[in-house]
């Protein structure tokens, strides 16, 4: 599988260091399970800073900190584990097999939503979208950040074209129309913190239903 797309050396730093929140960590760890590169990429920054660390100067500690973070681990110890879920997605990269999505709706003619992760305020949220071979959605923009990783399939818009493992980021700035390759069906992982925008009833109709 060749991938074409991958993210910015910015957001695979940010990865390393753990400082990228959802809904957005979602579709980067789904690239990096799958893409070698960006793989190596994330561990040469994690490399980088642990060797940030091992030179730091230690902080002096206050008084009772160690006794602070003893008492701690021992109620960390204590507390009752809970059984981890069992995996319910299939066909999915590995770093997604711990989400379990929603009931899979119809949202237009030829295209179908599960939900994945919603923010608990905010517009914050990652879904799965299917669509049949050769459909192509409104002309649209967004009012916040969308971040895409091609789970199975292939898709064009005006900047290129997309396959299975391939991660877009599109920001307020960008205007496109994706349309699904004519030779098969389409799953997108998609994560945005803001709405389509689209004029008239087409862009309403899309800020209701994505």
């Amino acid at each position: 599988m060749t991938i074409a797309y991958h993210p910015s050396e910015e957001q695979l730093m940010q990865f390393a260091s753990g400082a990228v929140k959802p809904p957005f960590d979602i579709p980067l760890r789904a690239h990096v399970d799958t893409c070698v590169l960006c793989r190596k990429e994330a561990a040469m920054w994690e490399g980088v800073g642990g060797a940030m660390l091992e030179t730091a100067v230690p902080a002096t500690m206050s008084d009772g900190a160690l006794e602070s973070v003893l008492s701690r681990i021992e109620l960390e110890r204590d507390r009752p584990r809970r059984k981890a879920p069992a995996p319910r997605v299939s066909r999915l990269p590995q770093a997604l097999q711990r989400y379990r999505p929603g009931i899979e709706f119809p949202i237009g003619p030829g295209i179908y939503k599960r939900n994945l992760w919603k923010a608990p305020r905010g517009t914050g949220r990652a879904f799965l979208l299917r669509a049949k071979p050769g459909l192509a959605l409104p002309h649209h923009g967004h009012s916040g950040v969308e971040v895409t990783y091609v789970v199975s399939g292939g898709y064009s818009d005006e900047h290129g074209h997309y396959t299975p493992g391939d991660f877009f980021t599109a920001d307020d700035q960008l205007l496109h129309q994706p349309r699904v390759d004519d030779d098969g069906e389409c799953t997108l992982l998609i994560a945005t913190d803001g709405l389509p925008q689209a004029p008239g009833w087409i862009g309403l109709l899309m800020r209701l239903l994505m």
